[in-house]
């Protein structure tokens, strides 16, 4: 992996989290959930990357938000599980790519109904925790389901169409 690609990354990061800060928080699907996209920097980490190095990054990423957000250690906690599930799901699914195992999770080197598993599954988990751990009790659990459901679907669609947009105008430049 060459500079650009750390540097790309980096970016990305920075979008989504400003995204997630400024637009996406601000929308909520009728109070059945949140888009949260900001998992994407997790998902998007070379199958080869330390799991302990993907949990540092996956802390700060949600640290940022939780300080930017003021909500008190949602986001680092929920992120820091998928971070830390995220390589036990791709030994399960054991992606099959056509680049090297040091490049960065795309559309581009993986099928996109793997990808979509891999996204939905990690979403799933992330959804549940950042639900959970809001509410702190188990007595609301259809509703955390409920908000765990819609905000995995939609989240996942947003990250999605992110994706798509990103190879599209990647393609455009070529």
């Amino acid at each position: 992996m060459s500079l650009y690609d750390y540097l790309k990354y980096i970016l990305i990061c920075l979008v989504l989290i400003l995204s997630q800060i400024f637009v996406f928080d601000l929308i909520h699907l009728d109070g059945y959930g949140k888009i949260m996209p900001y998992p994407l920097a997790i998902l998007l980490l070379p199958h080869r990357f330390k799991n302990a190095f993907v949990i540092i990054i996956a802390f700060a990423i949600g640290f940022i938000l939780d300080f930017s957000l003021n909500t008190g250690g949602l986001h680092a906690a929920s992120l820091t599980l998928l971070a830390y599930l995220r390589g036990y799901l791709l030994n399960i699914l054991k992606p099959t790519t056509e680049s090297t195992d040091n490049s960065f999770i795309s559309l581009k080197n993986t099928n996109l109904g793997w990808f979509l598993i891999y996204t939905f599954i990690l979403l799933l988990v992330q959804q549940f925790s950042y639900y959970l751990f809001e509410s702190f009790t188990f007595n609301n659990l259809t509703f955390i389901i409920k908000k765990t459901m819609v905000g995995s679907i939609s989240s996942t669609f947003i990250i999605l169409l992110i994706l798509l947009l990103f190879k599209n105008s990647a393609k455009n430049r070529n």
